[in-house]
């Protein structure tokens, strides 16, 4: 009986595994297809830390083009520092044309106040821009460099995306609370920039994307355009 017991409960441990597999795969299908991507059956992975929490896990899940570019999905989990706790995000990359030690992140301001609390982040580079400066919190390695890759325009694009994202919320403090935690957060590291949102591949996640994907292209041309001469 007890034997009986045991395969049962291995067969079924083995069909919720089964399930949540098929579940996740149908998904990373949807997304693709939304994004006119080629989901990646076995992508490159990466272990490395996180440049604030801990470390982080992801996997090349997706490829594809825009505008020209080759475009990558990632599929991330961040460990926290107490490894009690982790988070899941989707990230979309553009490798770029040029190599460098520059690193330059782009997150809502009162979640990277927050975050920057966990220790370790890069220094913080205000932009002078009072409202960006609301809106958004900058950390990067270089100011001098930071302060030229934001050029205005490129401020107004990040804040009208901003508002594209969070435009039903209340302008209150608690509703930009809730607004922060919609927005994902751009970063440039050497010879890649890219936009990770919180959640897992869904159709949902896919819509968010496509609208940060031009934003992306404008910054990775940016940044190629400051670097080769």
């Amino acid at each position: 009986m007890e034997a009986f017991i045991f395969i049962v409960g291995i067969a079924a441990i083995a069909g919720g595994w089964y399930w949540l597999w098929r579940s996740n795969n149908q998904a990373q299908q949807r997304m693709a297809s939304a994004l006119g991507f080629e989901v990646v059956a076995q992508g490159a992975e990466e272990r490395r830390p996180d440049p604030v929490l801990g470390r982080q896990y992801q996997r090349l899940i997706m490829i594809g083009n825009i505008e020209g570019r080759r475009a990558e999905v990632w599929s991330r989990i961040v460990y926290y520092r107490s490894r009690k706790r982790q988070a899941l995000a989707t990230v979309l990359a553009m490798p770029l044309g040029l190599s460098g030690e520059l690193r330059l992140r782009i997150q809502p301001a009162r979640l990277g106040q927050m975050l920057a609390f966990f220790g370790n982040d890069q220094p913080y580079i205000p932009t002078g821009d009072a409202e960006f400066d609301r809106v958004f919190r900058v950390t990067s390695t270089d100011a001098e460099t930071a302060a030229r890759l934001l050029t205005p325009e490129l401020r107004s694009e990040l804040l009208a995306f901003q508002r594209q994202i969070t435009g039903d919320m209340p302008d209150s403090a608690a509703g930009r609370v809730a607004g922060e935690f919609l927005m994902g957060a751009f970063e440039l590291e050497p010879g890649r920039i890219s936009y990770a949102v919180p959640g897992t591949a869904s159709e949902r996640v896919a819509g968010h994307l496509k609208l940060a994907a031009p934003l992306l292209v404008t910054f990775a041309t940016h940044v190629e355009a400051l670097f080769i001469v």
